[in-house]
């Protein structure tokens, strides 16, 4: 037993030291160092031997360069540049869905030349993007994250700009909107989202702007309106002329039906519109056709110029075919008694007097007649617009639709 001990023992000190480099050698730290003194010793060599003839020398512009010395300056930079790649190489580590991902900062020359997945930080130190780069570029599909760490958007990107199908969020995590993008702007099928989470508006865009048909929701992500839209607004001109019925299906928000004895005004209170006809023995029933809307609004979007003043209405339409103070209709009335009561609008007040028919139909029993208020009217493209003013000149409080 003594003899089998003193054998294990003289056994154990030759391998003990063996394996103390072994696991040495399997440090980074330790290969560097180790590989640093062998460079350094490598110039040291290079450098002490001195130049001892003409031809050990490059005539460069009247000078004199050591070859030995610029073959050392030569190695140092390969060899920098070599330890640089992969120091970058060693530091990926696993991305999100598992595979290896490089790291860089979002200042790194390196990151130019560089195709793939990449994980990118911030100037701050915080994970800024997470996905594919093409020449340093976010191309393919990625996740961008702002400095608290919340994403910002996630999908596809090109030239390191939102393209393609992708998420926008708010801060806090809320997703404001998910669809199509091109060149950092909505495009194409896409949805809005309220701040409860709940849809706003779904259907087409472009440009950043809803344009085409689309639906708009309530905040409690109920449909109220399906229509045109045109550069981000509600396109009121294809309302005039439909039939009730076809009204009805067209909005399904909140209304205030008007009836007196020979015409209904129906406020249609999601989109600020009125719409208005003549009632048979003051009765609204499916048949009975919009002659025309009014839209609660001081300033109309024309070929994407908004136009708040008389003068850029005459600038677009041309000179009014009529202007001048008129007695106000029941429709009218229906219209100033909402704005000044429901926005503020310093219109005067103007007496009316209902009785309900119903929760949502009020039969108007009498209104002032005498309420005057100022009117410009135009016409262009089988449309007549009308828009009211307090006084002469200046803007307008509303204006009204119907066709010719």
């Amino acid at each position: 037993m003594d003899i089998l001990r003193v054998f294990l023992e003289s056994v154990r000190n030759r391998l003990t030291p063996l394996w103390t480099k072994f696991q040495l050698w399997r440090r980074p730290g330790y290969v560097r160092s180790g590989l640093l003194g062998l460079l350094q010793k490598l110039f040291q060599k290079i450098l002490d031997i001195r130049p001892r003839h003409p031809q050990d020398y490059y005539p460069v512009f009247g000078w004199l360069i050591s070859k030995k010395l610029a073959l050392a300056v030569l190695t140092g930079a390969g060899l920098f540049s070599a330890y640089y790649v992969l120091e970058m190489n060693a530091a990926s580590f696993l991305g999100t869905q598992g595979e290896p991902v490089r790291t860089f900062s979002y200042d790194d020359i390196l990151l130019r030349f560089t195709d793939g997945r990449v994980r990118i930080f911030g100037k701050s130190g915080y994970l800024a993007y997470e996905g594919s780069v093409s020449a340093g570029s976010a191309s393919g599909e990625g996740t961008l994250y702002d400095p608290e760490g919340e994403v910002v958007y996630r999908g596809g990107f090109e030239e390191s700009r939102y393209q393609g199908e992708g998420t926008l969020y708010d801060s806090g995590g809320r997703m404001r909107y998910r669809g199509g993008f091109l060149a950092n702007l909505y495009e194409g099928e896409g949805s809005l989202y309220g701040e409860n989470g709940s849809p706003a508006y779904q259907g087409n865009f472009s440009r950043g702007e809803k344009e085409g048909e689309g639906t708009l929701y309530d905040a409690g992500g109920h449909p109220v309106y399906r229509g045109m839209f045109s550069r981000d607004q509600l396109v009121y001109s294809e309302l005039p002329g439909k039939s009730s019925q076809e009204t009805a299906e067209q909005y399904t928000g909140r209304r205030t039906v008007y009836l007196d004895t020979d015409t209904w005004a129906v406020c249609m209170h999601e989109i600020d519109a009125v719409s208005y006809g003549a009632a048979e023995s003051g009765r609204l029933d499916e048949t009975v056709t919009a002659e025309g809307i009014y839209v609660l609004h001081d300033y109309i979007y024309e070929d994407g110029e908004r136009l708040e003043k008389i003068e850029q209405l005459e600038r677009y339409f041309g000179p009014a075919g009529y202007e001048g103070n008129s007695a106000v209709t029941m429709p009218e009335a229906v219209v100033i008694g909402n704005l000044r009561d429901q926005r503020n609008r310093t219109f005067g007040k103007i007496a009316m007097e209902t009785e309900a028919v119903f929760a949502d139909v009020l039969e108007v029993l009498s209104y002032d007649t005498d309420y005057v208020i100022y009117l410009y009217s135009y016409e262009r493209e089988g449309l007549l617009y009308i828009f009211y003013s307090r006084d002469r000149l200046g803007g307008f409080e509303f204006y009204r639709i119907e066709a010719l």
